[in-house]
Parts: C-alpha cells; sequence; structure tokens
C-alpha cells in the first residue's frame, strides 16, 4: 500500500498528470498524523526496515522524482500510515473470525474515534467504506467507531488498545466496568453483533432492494432489515 502511495505521488508530480485534478491526492494522505514519538523503539525498528526498502524502491523506480523522500520522510509515511490505516475483512466461514485481506487508507475517514461503546459501524465494499450509525444520534455528539473486536473483556480491550493503537480507552463502557467490577450493561451489544452462536459478524442495514446501505439520492429506498454480514441472519 505505501508503494502504491509512492507511485501516486511520483504520477502527481509528471507535468502531463491526470491525477493532478483527482480529488484525494498524496498530500491529503501527508497530512495525517504519524505520532513517531510515540512508538516504542522496537517498533521503529520494524518500521525503519520497511522504510529501507520504500528507499530502494524510490531509488530503483521513482529515480526521476524531482522532490524525493529521504529515509527520514519515508518513516514517517509509514508511521502516518501505522496509525491511520483500515484493515479490510471478510468472512470465509460465519463461525470464525474475521480475515484481513488488506489494508487500506480513506483520508476522510481517519477521524473516527475509537469507543467500545461506538454509535457507528463500517464496511468495505469494493474500494469504499460504508459507515453506518448504528442507534439514533444527539446533535453535537461524537461519531465514534470500534477500532478492536468489543467482545473481549474489558482488560483483553486495553491491552490491545494499548499495544496496537498507543492509547488507554476512557469511553463510558470501560470506565464503568472498571469502576463497578464489570457490571456495565452490555445489552446494546444485542443491536450491533450477530447474536447467532459462534458467528462474529456485525448486523448492518439493507434495504428494501436487497443492498447493503442506503442508496445516496435515490427516492423511496429505506432501510428494510439489519441483516449478519457473515451468516445473513436477520436482527429480530
Amino acid at each position: 500500500m505505501l508503494i502504491r502511495c509512492l507511485i501516486r505521488r511520483h504520477l502527481e508530480t509528471l507535468p502531463t498528470s491526470a491525477w493532478t485534478h483527482q480529488e484525494l491526492a498524496f498530500d491529503d494522505v501527508w497530512q495525517l498524523c504519524a505520532n513517531q514519538d510515540a512508538f516504542p523503539e522496537e517498533r521503529l525498528r520494524e518500521f525503519q526496515a520497511v522504510a529501507q526498502v520504500l528507499l530502494e524502491f524510490c531509488r530503483i523506480h521513482l529515480s526521476l522524482d524531482a522532490n524525493p523522500l529521504d529515509m527520514n520522510a519515508l518513516m514517517e509515511l509509514v508511521c502516518k500510515e501505522e496509525c491511520n490505516s483500515f484493515g479490510l475483512y471478510h468472512h470465509d466461514d460465519p463461525d470464525d473470525q474475521r480475515h484481513s485481506y488488506g489494508l487500506a487508507v480513506y483520508p476522510r475517514a481517519v477521524y473516527f474515534n475509537h469507543s467500545c461503546d461506538p454509535n457507528v459501524v463500517h464496511m468495505t465494499k469494493g474500494k469504499n467504506e460504508l459507515f453506518f450509525a448504528m442507534r439514533s444520534i444527539q446533535q453535537g455528539e461524537e461519531l465514534t467507531i470500534t477500532y478492536i473486536d468489543l467482545r473481549q473483556s474489558t482488560a483483553e480491550r486495553l491491552a490491545e488498545l494499548e499495544k496496537v493503537f498507543l492509547f488507554t480507552c476512557d469511553c463510558k463502557r470501560c470506565r464503568a466496568s472498571q469502576e463497578d467490577g464489570n457490571k456495565y450493561n452490555d445489552a446494546w451489544l444485542n443491536m450491533r453483533l450477530c447474536q447467532r452462536t459462534g458467528c462474529h459478524g456485525w448486523y448492518l442495514p439493507y434495504n428494501n432492494e436487497g443492498d447493503v446501505g442506503i442508496v445516496p439520492g435515490s427516492q423511496g429506498m429505506r432501510i428494510q432489515e439489519w441483516k449478519c454480514e457473515a451468516c445473513s441472519s436477520v436482527r429480530k
């Protein structure tokens, strides 16, 4: 994915490039946060190895760049990807966890913060990332998604978020669980996560033509049912 970003940057610099008029550009990725100082030394050493490969790729294949990225800039790019990319998943088997088949950066979508009690769910459809409100949202309320599996215990969620995403979750679910000894009411999960035994899917909205989501600009399209992305069971 990072090589694709670098190729995109290169194409944008060409005098006759058709990319210069595209809605999104390499600069949209470059403006994202890197948080390089927050990563532990061990991970930075791994990123340095990746940046070295990118540097060699640029030297061999993008040698005509008027303003090539140096090692420091490439390290920053790796950190930007690590902080902002979305995993792309599919279900080979409803009774198994989702499987990752790739990564993507959606510059407009990176502003969603995490919550273990999110009000928005998202899925990948083709090259697009679709976001759906999971309940009524009040004016001024922050839109949040989850970065992890919500079925985990509070301790497991906190540990994963600290290790992978470098922050301590302070959402209302985590606060209540810690203060009240895991007595937080998780009934809302029944509205979002498939309740069929063994299934790991999310409920997603399907319209009255059987397609996921509401088709923009169409007339008469309404949410017909909430159906599991993995096993297709309908939410009751």
